[in-house]
C-alpha cells in the first residue's frame, strides 16, 4: 500500500488527463440551448453515454467537471475556462476510490476494472 495513495495506489495522471481533456471536448461539442442551469449541462452530457456499458469513468469525469465549474460561472464563458482542473482531479479520484470500495454502489465487475485502471 502506498502511503500517499492508499489501497489502490496513484491516480494515473496521463489517464486523467486525457480523459478530461475528452470530456471539455465533449462539453464543449453538445448544443445546451435547452438548459438553463449547469446540472441540466451536466445531465445532457450524461445522456450522450449513459447507453455506454462500463462507462463509469465517463460518469465519474462528467460529475467531476460539473462539480469544477462555479454554479453561479456565466454560461457564455466557454467551459475549458471554467474548470478547476485541481477539484475535478479530486471529485474524479474520490469518485473512483469509491467504485472500487464498493462504496458508491453495485458495481459490477467490468467498472470496478475500468476504475483499477486509473490507479498505479
Amino acid at each position: 500500500m502506498n502511503s500517499r495513495g492508499g489501497p489502490a495506489g496513484l491516480l494515473r495522471e496521463d489517464r486523467f488527463d486525457d480523459l478530461f481533456e475528452r470530456m471539455l471536448t465533449l462539453w464543449a461539442a453538445i448544443d445546451f440551448s435547452d438548459c438553463s442551469t449547469w446540472f441540466e449541462r451536466s445531465e445532457t452530457v450524461a445522456s450522450a453515454f449513459a447507453s455506454l456499458e462500463g462507462a463509469v469513468d465517463l460518469a465519474a469525469m462528467n460529475s467531476a467537471v460539473h462539480r469544477a465549474i462555479a454554479v453561479d460561472a456565466p454560461f457564455e464563458v466557454p467551459v475549458r475556462e471554467l474548470v478547476d482542473r485541481a477539484v475535478a482531479r479530486e471529485v474524479f479520484e474520490v469518485e473512483m476510490r469509491r467504485v472500487l470500495l464498493g462504496a458508491a454502489g453495485v458495481w459490477r465487475l467490468t467498472e470496478v476494472e475500468v476504475a483499477r485502471g486509473y490507479f498505479v
